[in-house]
């Protein structure tokens, strides 16, 4: 067996030196530590990164069984995904095997499981209370999630498009402030959370913004929702007059809504799908050189 580095010389060669986001924070402390023992074990990033749906897959399926007790497990699997959802790229980064094919299995996860947790949740309202309006709520709000996440990488397939098939590119984007000094990786750092929120200076309303994302679009918010759902459920508590789970979908129902609108709004407003072609035709005439 190759030995393998100690946690400080993995972090070295896995991890950046320092990570300003919370939820990246939380997870880089813990997910070392398991990328020592998986690679202990001889996993490779795409065996960790299949894990990793089947254990959300696996979660998201114990909602279906009639007995609480067994859904406390739910955010604990979560919480295991999320850490798992790093490990796979520090494993990567450590063998030296970083690949495109490899970063779309790891990308499956929030298309696969996340939706999948929708459904069964879904499934679950409507056991409890099989009406049409709890089919309804439970089908648009799955629909919203896998609308949101279609879009913003179809923003991004868009302008991979135009590269591929010149053709299509007629009028690109054009402005006179833009300089043509950014780089397309750091456009594309910023122009997701802009697409969603807009261009917002004041700091408590980012403060917000950036709660909501990280309950609504990270799995260790959503692992905490669901715990606190889970206690309520098991408790018998409504809130407003709703079944927690049931309220659970109204919210994301409406809060998935009112981001694809300022998506495609937002999208369509400040082109940019030509700006991301732009910054990637000048990366590619670049490389060429």
């Amino acid at each position: 067996m190759k030995n393998i580095p100690s946690i400080k010389e993995l972090q070295e060669i896995c991890q950046k030196k320092s990570y300003s986001d919370f939820h990246e924070k939380i997870n880089r402390k813990l997910s070392i530590y398991l990328t020592k023992g998986l690679l202990i074990f001889g996993f490779t990033a795409n065996q960790v990164s299949w894990l990793n749906i089947f254990l959300g897959i696996l979660a998201s399926l114990l909602f279906l069984i009639n007995y609480n007790i067994y859904w406390f497990i739910v955010p604990i699997m979560f919480c295991l995904c999320s850490i798992l959802d790093h490990s796979d790229g520090e494993i990567a980064r450590f063998r030296g095997k970083s690949c495109l094919t490899g970063l779309f299995i790891d990308r499956l996860f929030p298309i696969i499981a996340y939706p999948f947790l929708f459904i069964c949740i879904s499934i679950r309202v409507f056991l409890n209370d099989p009406t049409i309006l709890s089919l309804a709520i439970g089908l648009l709000t799955l629909w919203n999630v896998l609308l949101c996440r279609l879009l913003i990488s179809y923003t991004s397939y868009c302008a991979m498009d135009g590269i591929l098939n010149p053709k299509k590119v007629r009028n690109s984007y054009n402005s006179e402030n833009d300089s043509g000094k950014n780089r397309f990786s750091s456009l594309q750092k910023k122009w997701q959370l802009n697409l969603i929120f807009g261009n917002c200076q004041n700091r408590i309303i980012i403060g917000v913004m950036k709660t909501i994302e990280f309950m609504f679009n990270k799995i260790l918010g959503i692992s905490f929702i669901l715990l606190i759902l889970i206690i309520l459920e098991a408790n018998e508590i409504e809130i407003i007059g709703f079944k927690p789970f049931f309220l659970f979908l109204i919210v994301n129902l409406l809060v998935f809504l009112i981001v694809n609108l300022r998506i495609i709004i937002k999208t369509i407003k400040s082109q940019t799908p030509d700006k991301l072609y732009k910054n990637l035709s000048k990366l590619v005439k670049m490389n060429r050189k």
